[in-house]
């Protein structure tokens, strides 16, 4: 039980680290950094950590609609059906022609 307790702590501790490792000043090479971080932990199934690289991705630039769609899909893993909705929506918005993002948002 004392290392569910520490969970939050790890995971914030992993996004500091993360943020601090990725000090490169072109955003278009740290938000791919983010984004391709995301993808190896979502292919791990480990949806925590691939949404807070894709969050970290949608950060940097609020308009990559694959990083919100990715982040949606994390989302769906957890079960925070809130949180996917929106950023579904966001894809949609982003790129009206996403139509797995459109079909998944009215599913």
């Amino acid at each position: 039980m004392i290392l569910s307790s520490k969970r939050p702590l790890i995971f914030t501790l992993a996004l500091v680290a993360s943020l601090l490792s990725s000090c490169s000043s072109d955003p278009n090479a740290r938000k791919q950094k983010y984004f391709q971080s995301g993808q190896h932990y979502f292919e791990k199934a480990k949806y925590r950590e691939a949404a807070i690289e894709f969050a970290n991705a949608t950060k940097i630039d609020p308009n990559y609609a694959e990083a919100h769609h990715q982040l949606a899909e994390s989302y769906l893993k957890l079960q925070k059906e809130q949180g996917a909705l929106q950023e579904l929506s966001r894809t949609v918005q982003l790129q009206p022609d996403n139509y797995p993002a459109a079909v998944a948002r009215c599913g």
